[in-house]
């Protein structure tokens, strides 16, 4: 759980400093204001990157040449830990602190994890599959520390493996640990997808109502999930590699689809429907996260947009016994009506934080 967050150079703020608490925190105010700024400097302290796609140095405010965020993490005041992050414009490097030690970067990501839902997520259906396949990337490194290793040195040999086919060569070890690392994700994200569909199904009925079936499907590129056959494969596409210099054939190329009631979302589902669904898997991603470890801090930005009372009270209900949710809107009537208990934040673009409610 988050107990403080302080920044400074962070995007619109020059110097910030907030306690928070048990429960839904809710910032409001008008759109540009910097609400959205808040939920990222949260994500960006866990997980080292945005969850929008843009360079570190884009989140630097204006004219600065560094930033620096701090975390104060824990189950209770009790037990806590520091997070610090500093970023410096000019080396290009993250520097991470857990209680004043420096740490690599992957002991960092370690203490803490947050899942953030937006009313862009309709994006993920809608747009082309390697965006698909980097938004389950992302959500799937979430759940998994394994696969995020596992992914991270499937791209590094992914890389050398291409850098060889541009000078016309290529090295059997190479093809073989890419074929190791490569059956791993593909068996990862198999399980996870079977784990998470009683679930996702579930939320999603709860949400959107109706008796609607969801699913996700990996393209089948290999008619069995063992070495032989991926290096096989990779052996029948050798040529076309070499022509075209890069690789052709490995879970960086694998389809995804997304379907509802047994048809392609991006063809048959309505925006609504669309979003929910979205939103539907990440809680149930968000559900499997509380389960495995200490409970995920959830990130909701402007999540209510186009979504009628209805769906807003059914989503409400469903997060409202979270640990640690914060969440933005443009209007608090938007939240107040539905919710016994949260944290209101009013949010000024000239005065910063302007009023704290309980």
């Amino acid at each position: 759980m988050l107990h403080r967050l302080s920044m400074v150079n962070f995007r619109n703020y020059d110097g910030l400093s907030l306690n928070f608490f048990k429960g839904l925190h809710v910032f409001f105010g008008s759109n540009g204001v910097g609400k959205t700024n808040l939920l990222e400097s949260i994500y960006f302290l866990c997980h080292l990157e945005s969850f929008r796609s843009i360079e570190v140095e884009d989140m630097l405010r204006f004219g600065s040449e560094s930033c620096y965020l701090s975390a104060k993490l824990g189950r209770d005041e009790k037990e806590t830990k520091i997070l610090e992050l500093h970023y410096e414009k000019v080396s290009k490097k993250k520097k991470v602190f857990v209680d004043a030690e420096k740490v690599s970067l992957q002991k960092y990501m370690s203490f803490q994890k947050c899942l953030f839902m937006s009313n862009e997520d309709i994006l993920t259906a809608t747009q082309s599959m390697t965006y698909r396949r980097g938004i389950l990337n992302a959500m799937i490194s979430m759940m998994s520390d394994e696969y995020r290793v596992s992914l991270i040195k499937y791209q590094q040999l992914l890389k050398k493996r291409n850098e060889l086919l541009k000078n016309k060569k290529i090295s059997e070890d190479i093809d073989e640990k890419l074929s190791v690392m490569g059956l791993k994700i593909m068996r990862a994200r198999r399980n996870i997808v079977s784990i998470l569909e009683g679930r996702f199904n579930e939320i999603y009925v709860k949400l959107l109502g109706g008796d609607n079936s969801v699913s996700i499907v990996f393209e089948n590129i290999l008619p069995d999930l063992n070495p032989s056959y991926y290096l096989k494969k990779m052996e029948e596409n050798k040529e076309l590699d070499l022509m075209t210099k890069r690789t052709s054939f490995g879970p960086h190329r694998e389809d995804v689809y997304f379907y509802f009631s047994g048809k392609d979302l991006k063809k048959v589902g309505s925006q609504s429907q669309t979003k929910l669904y979205i939103y539907a898997l990440k809680l149930a991603i968000y559900d499997y996260m509380k389960t495995k470890q200490s409970s995920p801090i959830l990130l909701m930005d402007d999540v209510f947009a186009d979504l009628d009372p209805t769906r807003i009270r059914n989503l409400l209900s469903f997060v409202e016994d979270s640990e640690q949710i914060f969440l933005t809107c443009a209007n608090e009537q938007l939240v107040r009506p539905y919710v016994k208990e949260a944290h209101f934040y009013e949010i000024s673009q000239n005065e910063g934080i302007i009023h704290h409610e309980a």
